[in-house]
């Protein structure tokens, strides 16, 4: 049964706030803006999802506060959106801050590294990070994995193509 009262229109508009998000533009991001300070984790994590539209300084800007939000999910999100940030070029205080949060996904995705569709997301984060090597290990697993996983074969070709390899991903693409 659904939940009754506050809590059900809590979760209808984070689901509908994380719809707008897949759609982008400026009333995403404007809807998604308040719910960054939700008490409600669930508004929390739409709203962070809904923030992918924005270009990676002002989603950097906006996410940092939320780092070291007290739920999980969010903290999840938070890390897979603010993965291409480089470590290098923030100041060393929010670098450390960004690696603790890198390291916690990391450990988390971890747990359930015998998912075919975690190593996929894990080398998503990987090629954000600009981690070419752990992307190709984690592409390959989810393939070895699961050969199905066309997502994997994907991916790792255009790791691949972004790292100068076009030949290999060229193979990858007609295994």
């Amino acid at each position: 049964a659904a939940p009754a009262g506050p809590r059900r229109h809590a979760i209808w508009r984070a689901t509908a706030t994380a719809e707008l998000a897949s759609f982008g533009g400026q009333q995403s991001f404007e809807t998604a803006l308040p719910l960054l300070q939700s008490e409600d984790p669930l508004q929390r994590w739409s709203a962070v999802r809904a923030m992918v539209v924005l270009p990676l300084p002002q989603r950097h800007a906006r996410l940092a506060p939320l780092i070291g939000d007290s739920n999980t999910t969010v903290r999840l999100e938070v890390a897979r959106l603010l993965a291409e940030v480089p470590l290098e070029r923030v100041d060393p205080a929010e670098a450390a801050r960004l690696q603790a949060l890198f390291d916690e996904y990391l450990a988390i995705m971890g747990r359930h590294a015998d998912v075919p569709e975690t190593q996929l997301e894990m080398g998503l984060f990987f090629v954000a990070r600009r981690l070419w090597e752990p992307a190709e290990r984690a592409y390959r697993n989810a393939i070895d994995m699961n050969p199905q996983l066309l997502a994997a074969y994907l991916n790792m070709a255009d790791l691949y193509r972004i790292s100068g390899r076009e030949d290999a991903g060229r193979e990858v693409l007609l295994e």
